[in-house]
């Protein structure tokens, strides 16, 4: 058995002790006057590795052949450009932002459409450049939008005309790009319906009594002046005297501008969906009710006159543009009949639609008695032209026209 030395011992003991004893790294007591052994590992043996990456520059002449240089060239290296990756060289390019990053895209011939302007489209397409990278080309020219329409989520400012008291509503563009309305509010100043020519004699100041004074209601909604004294012309309703808003005495187109009210609803007219129903009318009114508007034409002259009367878009608020689908009948009378059995006894049929081919500007679903379907009016005769909304929810602002054709 072998005998440790004592120094040996005594270090291992050391070694459990709360108080530990200097002992040298050998196992040996310390010598005094020495610094003791810290423990510090051996400098002779190589320092292990920290895990620090190497900041050294990547190595231009020996770049890898398979994955692209970690380094960024200042240059094209036309010489040792990459084999399979994109060579680092148009790094500096792309850096100072030559190619804008949200360009690119993944798949050559890749296809992208989206909306644009008035319910339009536009689109694009994933080309391959020159250098064999991908990158999106520029929008195409915004197609197919809507003639007429609105950009979604817009407004009109200061809103619409609407009313015949020259009233603005507001109107917001929806989705598919036509306009929803709001109610319409009459113009403070308003006094007279656009459009309406009232006759005057009793108090008109002329010195022949068969004479009188005439004046128009104006785009503004307020009077004209009075004009000078004209001849009075007897109109008539059946046997009696009666007014009319539109008066013909020549061939002057004549308009009068109405809206469609919720308050003023009727059974539809049973007229037909293309050409035109008998009258007196004989097929059965609709059970439902829609808004309705009526205009009294006179004929002041002393000849049979044939009349066209056809319903369209106001004029002062763009015209042709709107169509709203309506039926029509025109009565001998100067009042509106509103019980059924007088509205079946109408004059020249009733109408759903303008017919083609008419030169009065009749167009769309608006109805109208024009061309060969025109109105004759007697001398001195005073006619009712009723317009009826064929939905019964229908708000439109319209014109009721009225032209002498001889």
């Amino acid at each position: 058995m072998t005998t440790k030395p004592l120094s040996f011992i005594l270090c291992a003991a050391a070694l459990a002790a709360p108080l530990a004893l200097g002992c040298s790294s050998s196992g040996e007591d310390a010598i005094p006057g020495e610094t003791p052994d810290t423990g510090a590992p051996d400098t002779s043996v190589p320092a292990a590795d920290t895990g620090a990456p190497d900041t050294g520059a990547a190595d231009a002449g020996l770049q890898d052949a398979t994955v692209q240089d970690a380094g960024t060239d200042a240059g094209s290296d036309a010489a040792l450009d990459d084999a399979t990756v994109r060579d680092g060289g148009i790094d500096a390019a792309l850096d100072a932002g030559a190619v804008d990053a949200g360009r690119t895209c993944a798949t050559a011939n890749d296809f992208e459409e989206r909306s644009c302007g008035v319910c339009g489209t536009q689109s694009r397409i994933c080309r391959r450049q020159s250098d064999g990278g991908l990158d999106w080309a520029t929008w195409s020219f915004c197609n197919g939008q809507l003639d007429g329409g609105c950009v979604p989520g817009t407004e009109p400012d200061g809103g619409v005309a609407c009313g015949n008291r020259c009233g603005r509503q507001r109107a917001v563009c929806q989705n598919d790009c036509t306009l929803a309305f709001g109610s319409c509010i009459p113009a403070p100043n308003a006094v007279c319906d656009k459009g309406l020519s009232v006759w005057e004699q009793a108090d008109a100041g002329c010195t022949d009594p068969l004479e009188g004074r005439r004046r128009s209601c104006l785009d503004d909604c307020t009077w004209g002046t009075w004009s000078g004294c004209e001849p009075y012309y007897v109109l008539r309703d059946g046997g009696l005297s009666a007014a009319a808003e539109l008066v013909i005495t020549n061939d002057t187109r004549l308009s009068a501008v109405r809206t469609f009210a919720a308050s003023a609803t009727l059974p539809r007219l049973p007229a037909p969906f293309s050409g035109y129903g008998p009258c007196p009318m004989a097929d059965s009114f609709s059970t439902t009710a829609t808004p309705y508007v009526s205009v009294t034409v006179g004929n002041a002259t002393a000849s049979p006159r044939t009349v066209s009367l056809w319903a369209s878009a106001p004029t002062t608020d763009g015209g042709a543009t709107v169509s709203v689908d309506t039926v029509s009948a025109v009565y001998p009378t100067a009042t509106m009949p509103t019980a059924e059995v007088d509205r079946r006894v109408c004059v020249g049929g009733t109408n759903d639609a303008c017919p083609t081919g008419n030169t009065e500007g009749c167009t769309g679903s608006w109805s109208g008695h024009v061309g060969t379907s025109a109105v004759v009016i007697p001398p001195g005769a005073v006619f009712t032209f009723v317009v009826q909304a064929y939905s019964s929810t229908s708000t439109a602002t319209l014109q009721l026209n009225a032209k002498a054709l001889n």
